[in-house]
């Protein structure tokens, strides 16, 4: 039930579920009944203990990222063949700007003047104009790379609250805490900047996929590149934007499918974190990322078997606040087994 795919998920509604297991005779097959639904309708965002983060919980504030603060420095982090994206464009400048000189209605325009200058030549000065805005191409390539890696916000969650390796990486041992966060709700959480101004997110959680080769973004960046070259002109005919174009100028000039592809394929050494990803529709890197939070309440928390009994007090009042249920991981010595043991706090 807890690994199952988000866009698999069937959501149940919390109150038909309490009536059914109110019905359950057993008290400890009820609680575990309703720890099973309350997982197959959410995330887990692990956590280590301390002041910051503690507060962030009773504030009922989930702050927002980029890949610049994600542990693996790959993440987000795109290929490109740089070569084929020189040919690439260098193919499509050859073959279309014949026909897009000829259809230009103005022959005085400035940016005609300089694409005559760039193609119109005998052959020897041609091919060194076309060099020399070819030589620009890998710099702009490492820009894009650069501008989505820093500047596409998320959020990772997990889709396992009983793993052994997240509450030993991200909740410190155990000496942190897990909260569980419903899918729809952070759905349709609002986002708030530093400064208390409400953004307008459209709020999506996609599932990451595991490879072990990174997303080859030559065709895009190359759409990216012809776009910012020549976006002052969106007279120019679409087939020259690549076969598999961005989308026309007068609308997002990116490709969302694209940016997605990017944005969630991880190394497969990172599979056994069962990833789900929040990201903030429409993507972009056109700007550069300034902190905001989503305002949101967990449905539960679940303290780390090693957490301090201060610490387990304070979240303990937390948790009262916000109306959520509370739940302990401990060590079970009665089982052979390694497996994370979860139950309610009464």
């Amino acid at each position: 039930m807890y690994n199952t795919l988000i866009k698999d998920r069937q959501h149940v509604d919390y109150q038909e579920v309490e009536t059914k297991i109110r019905k359950i005779q057993n008290g400890e097959k009820r609680k575990q009944a309703r720890f099973g639904f309350l997982c197959n309708n959410c995330v887990v965002k692990y956590k280590k203990a301390n002041d910051k983060t503690i507060e962030a919980l009773e504030e009922r504030q989930l702050y927002v990222s980029t890949a610049l603060g994600y542990n693996d420095p790959y993440d987000s982090l795109m290929y490109i063949n740089i070569p084929i994206l020189k040919a690439s464009i260098a193919s499509q400048i050859d073959y279309y700007m014949p026909s897009y000189l000829d259809d230009m209605p103005d022959k005085t325009a400035p940016l005609y003047r300089i694409a005559n200058a760039l193609y119109n030549q005998d052959e020897v000065l041609k091919q060194q104009r076309m060099d020399l805005f070819l030589s620009d191409v890998k710099r702009d390539a490492e820009l894009a790379i650069k501008h989505i890696h820093d500047n596409v916000p998320g959020i990772c969650f997990s889709k396992d609250p009983l793993s052994t390796l997240m509450w030993a990486h991200y909740a410190e041992d155990h000496t942190g805490f897990a909260l569980l966060y419903d899918i729809q709700e952070l759905e349709s959480a609002t986002c708030i900047s530093e400064t208390g101004e409400v953004l307008r997110y459209h709020n999506k959680l996609y599932d990451v996929e595991y490879s072990n080769l990174r997303p080859d973004g030559t065709g895009f960046v190359e759409n990216y590149i012809l776009f910012s070259r020549i976006k002052e002109n969106s007279s120019i005919p679409r087939s020259f934007y690549g076969t598999n174009p961005i989308t026309y100028p007068n609308h997002y000039k990116y490709s969302q499918s694209e940016l997605r592809r990017i944005i969630l394929t991880k190394s497969e050494a990172w599979s056994y974190e069962k990833e789900a990803r929040l990201l903030f529709r429409p993507i972009t890197p056109d700007f550069e990322f300034k902190r905001f939070n989503l305002r949101i309440s967990p449905r539960g928390i679940i303290l780390g078997a090693k957490m301090d009994s201060l610490m387990k007090q304070r979240i303990t009042e937390i948790a009262k606040k916000l109306g959520c249920t509370l739940y302990e991981a401990w060590i079970n010595n009665a089982a052979r087994d390694y497996n994370v043991v979860i139950q309610e706090v009464v």
